[in-house]
């Protein structure tokens, strides 16, 4: 990259950055939380859920209706029991002309009935239990989606800081480095050594620009991602801290009994599927009630009333439509609890390799952390000694790349450590309900 297009976007950044907002976490979250339409839309998933619940329960209650409808006919048999209806039959209307060929007349029919099922195989009641556990895994996947949210937002969050802090790191050695170039005396092509030392620490700037463009394009993924997922402001930078101390305060695992919401989600709705295959069975069984109803019949000649009532058994014997489907979703219902057992296994061998991934990535930090402490200090000592002639440019550069590979290699531990804590807390319990309170973070459980 060119060194005046590379200078002038530093500039600019540093200059966006020095206006910037200083934002902690728990304010993003709480921003991010707002705004969130994936949030929104599980809430409203569990409204939806609960009114289909609240409606499955009233199947207890009596059918009630009401029946209207107004008519002309000149049917024969609709116009004789027309006439039935109105209580007015007289001799004159069952000769053979009046019968076979009636008038057109006006008729209007009015009803109020009661249908109250008594027995009905178990099938609304199964069909309540399919929507409690429907409900419940619903709520379950709420929490599920809420805290892949938090994070994803903790994740680019502490990325942006560890990204932010390790470039200050580049930039501090790639301006040392550009006054020792600007300084250096030896670099002539006559003086092998010395061109050969020049050679190196230009390599090492240009290595430089290249690490700090690529923490660029990472810090503006990051902020594209807290953008997408909610974050409304644009102009705003992160706290600096480590992410030890980030993944402790928010990505601290207290895993309890190995089910993550997901997994009990799951749970739930194999449940679910089992009830449904007690629906299907209800099916075969007979469905027995009681009925009445009340109506009114008006016509050209009169207004009459009249009511029925009485108990019915309705009984499918043979119906192509529903035959195997008992069959069919007591095998999904199997296949349901078979997968989530299997989800169970996956999730648990999951955990334990993150697990060791996590301690792996911790104590290697540790060590790194130790490592940058001495460079640091090899480094002041190594450009002392150069800027006295004691030692060449190339030990030079060699000393300084050694830093920035470790440098580097931080920045990648460090980004691990937020992967592995982040997926690792996607498979705890943590409800977020509370969410952030009083600038704190609370997992309410």
């Amino acid at each position: 990259m060119n060194k005046k297009v590379w200078l002038s976007i530093v500039l600019t950044l540093s200059s966006l950055s020095a206006g910037a907002q200083t934002l902690s976490f728990d304010e993003v979250w709480k921003d991010i939380q707002k705004s969130s339409l994936a949030i929104k839309a599980s809430n409203l998933q569990v409204e939806a859920m609960e009114d289909s619940k609240s409606r499955a329960s009233r199947h207890w209650l009596p059918r009630v209706y009401l029946d209207g409808r107004s008519y002309t006919t000149n049917d024969p048999g609709n116009s004789f029991f027309g006439i039935l209806s109105q209580r007015s039959l007289q001799q004159a209307d069952f000769s053979p002309d009046a019968i076979s060929h009636p008038d057109a007349k006006n008729y209007m029919r009015g009803a109020l009935g009661v249908d109250f099922a008594l027995f009905e195989g178990g099938m609304k009641s199964a069909q309540v239990d399919v929507f409690k556990e429907s409900l419940d895994a619903q709520k379950l996947q709420k929490n599920q989606i809420q805290l892949d949210q938090f994070v994803e937002v903790g994740k680019s969050y502490g990325s942006i800081s560890t990204l932010e802090r390790q470039k200050e790191k580049l930039n501090t050695l790639s301006d040392q480095l550009q006054k020792m170039i600007r300084g250096y005396q030896l670099g002539s092509k006559s003086n092998p050594v010395g061109y050969s030392g020049l050679l190196g620490m230009k390599a090492l700037g240009n290595r430089l620009s290249a690490m700090l463009s690529n923490y660029e394009a990472q810090l503006k993924s990051h902020y594209g991602v807290l953008r997408e997922l909610g974050l409304e402001r644009t102009t705003w930078k992160p706290e600096s801290i480590e992410v030890r101390e980030f993944v402790q305060s928010h990505f601290s695992s207290q895993k309890s009994d190995g089910d993550s919401f997901g997994l009990k989600a799951q749970n739930h709705q194999a449940k679910a599927a089992e009830h449904m295959s007690k629906m299907e069975r209800a099916r075969y069984l007979p469905r027995v009630g009681l009925f009445a109803e009340n109506s009114m019949f008006h016509g050209d000649r009169d207004t009459a009333n009249a009511y029925t009532a009485g108990v019915y058994v309705q009984w499918s014997l043979f119906n192509p439509d529903d035959y195997g489907r008992y069959g069919e979703a007591r095998l999904k219902a199997m296949a349901a609890k078979a997968g989530v057992e299997a989800l169970g296994q996956q999730e648990r061998a999951a955990v334990l390799s993150m697990n060791e991934q996590k301690e792996a990535l911790e104590n290697g930090l540790k060590l790194v952390n130790e490592s940058d402490d001495l460079l640091v200090e090899q480094t002041k000592t190594t450009q002392t000694l150069f800027r006295n002639g004691s030692i060449s440019a190339l030990q030079m550069v060699e000393v300084l790349n050694r830093r920035v590979d470790l440098i580097d290699q931080q920045s990648q531990m460090e980004l691990g450590l937020l992967q592995v804590s982040g997926e690792l807390l996607k498979k705890e319990q943590v409800n977020l309900e509370a969410k952030v309170v009083g600038g704190k973070h609370y997992d309410a459980r």
